[in-house]
């Protein structure tokens, strides 16, 4: 027998081909929301809010289309990033020319269909989903082949929200026509707003949308139609800053639960509030001059739009607005760009949208990951080439590097030395294989493990004994068997080590051991025990009847803390965290929702001293904590 001798020399060479940036990177781009979204959709509706005069689209390569800023918003960022055309407005198509995606959003209006409403009509966020619903059922089918086409270009295209805005806007800050604000808390408005848009969102699922980029809602408190109307310090109206807050917490715990619950689904968080009060509070950091003036010239002494066919500032890509409600297209152009390219803005990052794709197991329906690139489709496929009669074997493959790139890589083997093995080993070789080496290749020399687990029986010398099982279920055979002193007593027959009491063979023949019966506490006892062998239960022996259950419960009680405000997203431990610090802490409670499974804003802390719970009240009553004001007292005791 010889040994086996190879040498194997490797050339591996990456030659960079085309970008594949000209191919898009989804197959659409389907638009909803508001008038930072809206291309067009509010020219045919009966509304005064519109934006299809100058100076509005003055850097737009179309003009005036109906954008409610100076060129491109965030949408058609986004857009040319995919690869994509610019989304058109539904309300602007007669017939569906292409499939790369259709604008839904209508300036002025919101996620309640009453929003918007004092200006006219709008498209809410219920009725463009419903349209959305119209494209899917009736003009996609007319231009796809199939029910299988279709599925797979919703599900592979990108949907993008920016809404809510107007909902504190043209709603619940206007008191003169709404009501809103005196029916509902911030909290309580801000829950309502995200419970309507995960309908909505779970509508656009069952439709086929599974890719959804969902942006904040922007710091209104500092645009100059809400900064100049009320009196206050500093450049922004903080007040209602904080009330939009109470929208932007409740919505990442709600993306996050949209795609755990629906199926092969990816919610993409977009934060642009912060980016936008950076930028307005520092525009110098973003490479603007002025972060609080509109750039045209508007009505009510820049508190609204742009007066038409008035002249704009010189400069707009140094201005953060451009009207008293919108942006620059140089701020959209920083939003979308950060978006897409890093990962502060979007998360998770956009590569989940455009390389992750999602598979249907046949276990149950369950969703696992593959690492495998959406656009693997568009490389040629794996080329070998060899061995030849040198031996030399060439390996082409294809790939897309980090920047979408589209590499070649050639990978070049040669073998110098032949190998001399026995004939056994040869022989072993052509052996039919089995088990998990059927699914190996055939020329691989791999060694296959058996996981499957093997019993082995000890070996015993010959003549010796088995070994006697152990007495696993009597303890008390264990014990005797020891050698032990017995000290077990029968409580019915008096025997010593013979038997448990529970096990008792004589407690029908021989009455009770005298001491160790319970005697009663009182005559009344006695004579009902003797009387009727009745059990005294602990409580009314030796004079002790005032030890109820009931006023142990009530001491209990009476060191109770009530905590109200508490935030959605408070849990029993961050409670026990909090309250810790001021003594033993017996008990922690706090109120989940059943369906939600939110926290509903109130808990109890148990604590073993009182003195220690009137500290924490003293300390905690009106402590800041999670964005939300503590309100703790005492809590009132139960009554039986």
């Amino acid at each position: 027998m010889g040994m086996t001798q190879f040498i194997i020399f490797s050339f591996t060479f990456f030659h960079l081909l085309s970008p594949i940036y000209t191919l898009p990177l989804a197959p659409a781009l389907y638009v909803f929301g508001d008038s930072l979204f809206d291309s067009g959709n509010n020219n045919v509706l009966p509304t005064f809010a519109k934006a299809n005069y100058l100076p509005y689209g003055a850097d737009f390569q179309k003009g005036a289309t109906g954008r409610f800023t100076n060129g491109r918003n965030v949408a058609d960022f986004i857009a040319e990033f995919l690869g994509l055309p610019y989304p058109p407005p539904y309300m602007s198509l007669r017939h569906l020319e292409s499939l790369t995606g259709i604008t839904y959003a209508s300036g002025s209006c919101g996620i309640l269909p009453e929003t918007g409403t004092t200006y006219g009509k709008c498209l809410n966020l219920k009725e463009q989903i419903n349209l959305f619903q119209k494209t899917v059922e009736r003009t996609l089918p007319t231009k796809l082949r199939n029910s299988n086409q279709l599925s797979e270009h919703l599900s592979k295209s990108i949907y993008v929200f920016s809404i809510g805005s107007n909902d504190y806007i043209n709603n619940y800050l206007e008191n003169k026509f709404f009501d809103t604000s005196k029916r509902y808390t911030p909290q309580s408005f801000a829950q309502l707003l995200i419970g309507r848009l995960s309908q909505q969102l779970e509508r656009l699922h069952n439709l086929g949308a599974r890719k959804v980029i969902m942006f904040e809602i922007g710091p209104i408190g500092c645009i100059p139609s809400i900064s100049r109307k009320y009196k206050h310090s500093g450049q922004c109206l903080e007040e209602i800053n904080q009330m939009v807050s109470c929208f932007n917490q409740r919505l990442p715990a709600t993306l996050k639960r949209l795609t755990s619950s629906l199926p092969g689904s990816i919610f993409v968080l977009g934060r642009a509030n912060s980016l936008g009060y950076n930028a307005i509070q520092n525009p110098s950091n973003y490479g603007l001059v002025d972060g609080s003036n509109p750039c045209c010239t508007t009505w009510g002494n820049g508190t609204s739009g742009c007066i038409p066919l008035s002249k704009p500032c010189q400069n707009p890509n140094v201005h953060f607005f451009w009207d008293a409600f919108h942006q620059t297209e140089t701020v959209y152009s920083k939003i979308a760009t950060q978006c897409f390219n890093g990962t502060s803005i979007c998360t998770p990052s956009h590569s989940h949208l455009r390389f992750r794709r999602l598979r249907t197991r046949s276990d149950g329906g369950k969703l696992e990951e593959d690492d495998v690139e959406d656009l693997d489709f568009l490389l040629p496929p794996r080329q070998v080439i060899g061995p030849d009669e040198n031996g030399i074997k060439k390996v082409i493959e294809y790939k897309f590097d980090e920047d979408g790139n589209k590499v070649k890589i050639t990978t070049t083997t040669r073998e110098l030395a032949n190998a001399r093995l026995s004939k056994r080993a040869l022989e072993r070789r052509s052996w039919a294989k089995f088990g998990d080496a059927v699914r190996e290749d055939v020329g691989s020399r791999l060694t296959m493990v058996f996981t499957e687990e093997i019993l082995l029986e000890r070996p015993r010398a010959p003549g010796s004994k088995a070994e006697e099982p152990k007495a696993a279920g009597d303890p008390l055979a264990q014990f005797q068997k020891g050698g032990g002193a017995v000290l077990m007593v029968c409580r019915t027959c008096g025997k010593k080590g013979d038997h448990w009491t529970s096990r008792c063979p004589y407690k029908d023949l021989a009455p009770p051991a005298e001491g160790f019966v319970d005697k009663p506490a009182s005559a009344e006892a006695g004579t009902a025990a003797s009387g009727s062998k009745a059990y005294v239960p602990t409580g009314l022996r030796g004079g002790v009847q005032d030890r109820s259950g009931s006023d142990m419960r009530r001491r209990n009680d009476e060191n109770s803390v009530r905590v109200t405000n508490l935030s959605e997203n408070t849990r029993e431990p961050d409670l026990l965290e909090l309250f810790r610090p001021f003594g033993a802490v017996s008990r922690v409670y706090v109120a989940v929702d059943q369906k939600t499974g939110m926290s509903r804003g109130f808990g109890f802390v148990n604590f073993v001293n009182r003195e220690d719970a009137q500290r924490a009240i003293n300390k905690l009553n009106g402590y800041g904590y999670d964005n939300l004001i503590l309100r703790v007292e005492w809590g009132t005791p139960r009554t039986n």
